[in-house]
């Protein structure tokens, strides 16, 4: 599974700036139609060759680095009562273990954050 967020184009074709990059932070104007909790994080991160980190990376997209470098970062996490807006977690479903890698990309003019995400066979319940 390979999630890919693209909110921040940086206004007049411009390469993005730290503030551009701060308001990815704040919360999107739709109406949320999920809902998650994440608990047990790790956030390690690794600096990795630019070049290595392209060749991994969907078409269209190109590596976003910082004074050259290059990030990759892995996030096991447990996910715990995963589900639709308005109904109950499911017994068996809505509790598993995550592990993300990711990384900065770069798509047109804008900032996006790329995610692979591994699900373990073993689902964990409450």
């Amino acid at each position: 599974m390979v999630a890919l967020s693209e909110r921040l184009i940086a206004p007049g074709g411009r390469l993005p700036m730290l503030a551009d990059r701060l308001a990815v932070r704040q919360r999107p104007a739709q109406r949320r139609v999920g809902v998650q909790h994440w608990s047990g994080l790790v956030f390690a991160h690794w600096e990795v060759e630019p070049a290595a980190v392209q060749a991994t990376l969907p078409r269209g997209l190109r590596v976003d680095t910082f004074e050259g470098r290059a990030f990759v970062g892995v996030v096991p996490l447990f996910m715990e009562r995963v589900r639709p807006v308005g109904l109950p977690p499911i017994p068996g479903l809505s509790w598993f273990l995550e592990l993300n890698v990711r990384g900065a990309t770069a798509r047109g003019r804008g900032v996006a954050r790329w995610i692979t995400g591994r699900r373990p066979r073993k689902r964990l319940t409450p």
